[in-house]
């Protein structure tokens, strides 16, 4: 009696059991594969129905459907299995015309992990969708198919911020990722103004840069970057950043006062500004204490030449690299603007005034006598004519002195701003200090002052 199989007995169990899971292996697999595709069809389904009975439904008012345009799955909240149909806010924004909102529909199996859905005439006309690790697609005549397996790698990517660019009004986040195994399939961005509600979507460019536009200057705002490879793994890295201020501050020396010349100080800030440019221009020919790039005469700054210079010519652009000192010798205006790299962002416009480096002019001599006196000191004049400016004194008087009909004298006039003017005049002083004297008979000589019959008149 045998108690056991031989060697050959055994060698033939193993070879069979070989063969048949030769053939059944494959054949399970293949209905497991058959089964979850069905089942990633039918979830697709499930949510195409689900939008459109979204958008029939009567509850909903018009302005809460979905208008036409492009909307991706991650913008389109679930409320799976359940028995109530939530309307949820709404927030929309046109980004690059595709529309952005948050709604709750009601769904059958299992989410799609990303994709996008085309809606007209407030129904689904066409959807991708990444499900269970299968791309699937939805064409305008209602047709479900799966395209492909995705890959099976296991490690979602990694993403590294670079750096922001940061204007008044945008935030442009620049990252790298680094997927080993297979390769990126979507890269997504979100943000807003609280970490828990990224309500916004960026606009994702081939370098690999998330750019927020339309801002609040002076802002913080929070994003999330997100990428899906092939396998269906999904990386994110959040980050922050704050917009940009700017301002331009003016002074002016001597305010108005008459002077010379005066210097206008301009004072450039740009808080959180990744590449500010500053400029500046002015009605007159001036001097600047910066080295200045020209950048044309027309309305805005167009191209700088590379050369530099201190001279600023009249009515020309000048692009400077920091805060500026402007000498003006004559009455003008200044402008000035930021730039914060994608629009003008602050500007100032001042006049200059009360500059005058002209000298007056001379006017009418004043004062003097016609009569004789023997007073030594009389007073004389001249009056003082600015054009430009103001005198400091509408008369500038001194005094002359000693004996004399007429004397010449210069007197110096001088305006507000420190201009002056020599005027020479004759002056009559008629000033006789010496006693007439009497002639002896036969004697010939001079009285001074006149006679009359009977006495000798001297002068006062």
């Amino acid at each position: 009696m045998r108690k056991g199989f031989t060697l050959i007995e055994l060698l033939g169990v193993i070879v069979v059991l070989a063969i048949l899971a030769l053939v059944t292996i494959p054949l399970m697999t293949k209905v497991l594969e058959n089964s979850r595709k069905k089942a990633a069809i039918m979830s697709v389904n499930s949510y195409i129905e689900g939008l459109n009975n979204y958008q029939e439904i009567s509850e909903i008012k018009e302005y809460d459907k979905l208008k036409d345009g492009v909307y991706q799955v991650s913008d389109i909240e679930y409320d799976i299995d359940s028995d109530i149909l939530e309307n949820r806010e709404i927030k929309e924004q046109i980004i690059n015309e595709v529309l952005n909102t948050s709604k709750t529909v009601k769904i059958k199996g299992t989410k799609p992990d990303m994709g996008y859905v085309v809606i007209e005439k407030e129904k689904v006309v066409e959807g991708y969708f990444i499900i269970s690790g299968y791309i699937v697609t939805y064409s305008i005549d209602g047709k479900i198919e799966v395209s492909s397996k995705l890959s099976d790698d296991q490690t979602p990517p990694e993403i590294t911020i670079i750096r922001n660019e940061i204007t008044n009004s945008s935030i442009i986040s620049i990252f790298d990722i680094e997927e080993k195994e297979s390769s990126i399939t979507k890269i997504t961005c979100k943000y807003g103004k609280s970490k828990d509600k990224l309500n916004k979507k960026g606009v994702v460019n081939d370098n690999n840069s998330c750019v927020m536009s339309n801002l609040e200057s002076n802002t913080t705002y929070y994003y999330e970057i997100k990428a899906v490879n092939s396998g269906s793994k999904v990386g994110k890295k959040e980050g922050e950043a704050t917009t940009g201020t700017s301002e331009i501050g003016y002074s002016l020396s001597d305010g108005e006062k008459w002077k010379k010349s005066k210097t206008a100080t301009l004072t450039f800030t740009a808080n959180n500004v990744t590449n500010p440019i500053y400029y500046i221009k002015t009605s007159v020919d001036t001097e600047s204490n910066q080295e200045g790039y020209e950048c044309g005469v027309s309305t805005e700054p167009s191209n700088c030449i590379e050369e530099k210079t201190t001279s600023f010519k009249a009515n020309t652009w000048y692009k400077v690299e920091s805060n500026s000192e402007i000498t003006f010798k004559e009455n003008g205006v200044i402008y000035a603007l930021i730039n914060d790299g994608e629009e003008y962002t602050s500007s100032k416009t001042e006049n200059i005034d009360y500059i005058d480096n002209i000298a007056p002019s001379c006017g009418d001599k004043t004062g003097g006598k016609t009569n004789w006196t023997k007073n030594e000191d009389v007073t004389v004049g001249v009056k003082c004519i600015d054009s430009y400016g103001e005198c400091s004194e509408e008369e500038f008087t001194t005094t002359i002195s000693g004996n004399g009909q007429t004397e010449s004298k210069t007197i110096t006039i001088r305006d507000k701003a420190g201009n002056e003017e020599e005027c020479t005049n004759d002056y009559n002083k008629y000033i006789d200090t010496t006693p007439p004297t009497v002639p002896t008979a036969g004697a010939i000589g001079n009285v001074s002052g006149s006679s009359t019959t009977g006495s000798i008149q001297t002068a006062a």
